[in-house]
């Protein structure tokens, strides 16, 4: 079917509905509407299932609980019905499934990140000093954010340039920044450390002025869960955020 351009659409609708009463126009143009919706949404499920099962592939092959794996199994349907609604933005990432640190421990969460064949560890004297500004959803192992951009559209810029109230999101365009689970699954689910690293700016470690995130060890390419201070800027550090939790 030919495509016109949003230049001479307007000609070739007045050719095809000439004639015809008004309110027939505003009808069919309202059912056509509908209509192309309702492929759009079918064809972004179809797109977001193949995300969603190749992100429960991945996280069995990097040793994720067959008990947390049922559990984000379970949720597949409101994931996709929840995603399908939202308008996402640019190359972002339309969902991430994010298991609790309270489940499998920042070392079994880290253990899931990967280059290449080296394993990510903990390089944290003190992992009780991580302090998480907002509150994970309910859950009992995981839970799913939305909308994700990976800290591209911040690059070089410091953490602290996030608003004080990480959770609620409630102006309109509001971005959410992450928490350490949430960066970590970031960095399980994608190869966002190929590029760049990247902060939890919704979390803290050992003060108000500690930023925790991840990184790659330069001098053994290991991915490694550390820390920088808040008002710390650097071309190869960014802050990924979210739509909403």
């Amino acid at each position: 079917m030919r495509k016109w351009g949003k230049d001479r659409l307007p000609s070739k609708l007045v050719e095809i509905f000439r004639g015809t009463d008004l309110f027939d126009i505003n009808k069919s143009v309202k059912e056509a509407k509908d209509r192309l919706n309702k492929e759009s949404k079918q064809k972004r499920w179809g797109n977001y299932e193949v995300l969603f099962n190749s992100q429960l592939v991945l996280a069995k092959e990097r040793g994720c609980p067959e008990q947390i794996l049922e559990e984000i199994r379970d949720r597949k349907r409101n994931v996709l019905a929840r995603a399908v609604e939202m308008d996402i933005k640019g190359e972002n990432i339309p969902f991430l499934p994010i298991i609790k640190s309270s489940c499998l421990g920042y070392s079994g969460l880290m253990a899931m990140v990967r280059n290449g064949d080296k394993q990510g560890f903990i390089n944290l004297p003190n992992l009780v000093a991580i302090v998480d500004l907002v509150l994970a959803p309910e859950g009992v192992f995981s839970y799913h954010i939305y909308d994700v951009e990976n800290g591209k559209d911040n690059l070089g810029k410091s953490p602290q340039y996030f608003p004080q109230d990480f959770g609620t999101g409630m102006e309109a365009g509001s971005r959410l920044a992450l928490i350490v689970a949430e960066v970590i699954s970031l960095c399980v689910f994608t190869d966002v450390l190929s590029w760049r690293n990247v902060w939890a700016a919704a979390s803290r470690y050992e003060s108000s002025y500690g930023i925790p995130g991840v990184s790659l060890r330069g001098d053994i390419g290991r991915p490694s869960l550390t820390w920088t201070g808040i008002s710390h800027m650097d071309g190869g550090w960014g802050t990924p955020s979210c739509g909403s939790r």
